[in-house]
């Protein structure tokens, strides 16, 4: 009995360490787990990813002492800027990949992730925006983006969503501002804000969600395509307006120089249609004509000459044989 009691004590003994060990061992891994790692460790731990992705020392790039405007990438692999004499120019480690007289470039920045740089150059009337692409197996040529016919116009900041593509403009026009949204797609696009005063813009490129603070502090947001004012209702935009029923006559009827065009046509064919009829009309009476006058001249050949009509017209009033009898008698 009692070397029962002994081995049932050892199991327990035995049992309630273990448990403890494993007890005590999730424990620590448990915090090992919720702790933040330290700054040395994260290092080692990420070296392999910084050390591929990071921009080696003798591939980066500064900005030139002698820029006027400049904007550099985050990796440091291009930067572009402007002279004094209106050339933008864009390097990277092998020296200057693009050198182009551009005019007065106002506003420039690079659409990170991507290598594209937008740019603006303002002229005497017009602002116009252009991208190029500086990577390595694309063609260095500027593409426009749109022009505006404007002498005020000031491009304030530039918000792009490399997941979608969009780029947002954020402008000033004198007394408000305005934002346009830019597909390649589909071209450039104005949000219907109206005149208002934007105080600061957040933008959020994973969701694609603007959120436009005015300085009277309302905020009206654009997202999925839809600009929302203030009070949260819906701005139908003009290119999203229902047609009138003007416009819908419009558009199914045909242009009007087609319509001229048509009218002309169908008058000439008219008139060449009367006038054949004329000229088919004209011919038969001649040929009424002749038949008549043959007739005439062969019986008034044996004939004594004839009287004028009675109602004293030119038409001669024919005589029947029957009078010539009667006045022989």
């Amino acid at each position: 009995m009692k070397q029962k009691k002994k081995s049932g004590f050892k199991k327990w003994g035995i049992a309630f360490v273990v448990l403890s060990v494993l007890q005590f061992g999730s424990m620590y891994g448990i915090d090992l787990f919720l702790k933040p790692p330290s700054l040395e460790a994260a290092m080692k731990k990420a070296g392999g990813a910084v050390a591929a992705t990071a921009t080696p020392v003798e591939s980066r790039v500064s900005v030139p002492g002698t820029a006027v405007l400049s904007a550099l990438t985050e990796d440091q692999r291009h930067v572009a800027y402007t002279t004094a004499d209106n050339r933008l120019q864009i390097e990277d480690k092998t020296g200057i990949i693009f050198d182009q007289d551009v005019g007065d470039v106002t506003f420039m920045k690079w659409l990170e992730p991507s290598d594209t740089l937008i740019y603006f150059v303002k002229g005497k009337s017009t602002l116009t925006g252009y991208l190029i692409r500086a990577g390595a197996n694309s063609e260095m040529k500027p593409v426009e983006v749109h022009q505006w016919s404007s002498k005020q116009r000031e491009v304030e900041a530039v918000y792009f969503s490399p997941y979608l593509e969009f780029v947002y403009i954020e402008m000033n026009n004198g007394s408000y501002d305005e934002v346009y949204k830019y597909k390649a797609s589909t071209g450039i696009h104005r949000l219907s804000l109206g005149n208002v005063v934007i105080d600061h813009i957040d933008y959020n490129p994973t969701e694609d969600k603007l959120v436009m603070t005015t300085d009277t502090g309302k905020v009206w947001t654009y997202e999925g395509d839809r600009l929302r004012r203030p009070d949260g209702s819906k701005v139908i935009e003009k290119d999203q307006q229902p047609a009138t029923v003007e416009q819908k006559k419009s558009s199914s009827q045909p242009d009007e120089p087609r319509k001229t065009r048509a009218k002309k046509s169908d008058n000439a064919k008219n008139e060449n249609t009367k006038s054949n009829e004329m000229n088919v009309k004209s011919v038969t009476e001649a040929q009424k004509s002749d038949k008549l006058n043959k007739s005439d001249k062969s019986k008034t050949e044996g004939q004594p000459p004839q009287e004028p009509s009675v109602n004293g017209t030119d038409n001669l009033a024919p005589v029947g044989p029957n009078d010539v009898k009667s006045e022989a008698k």
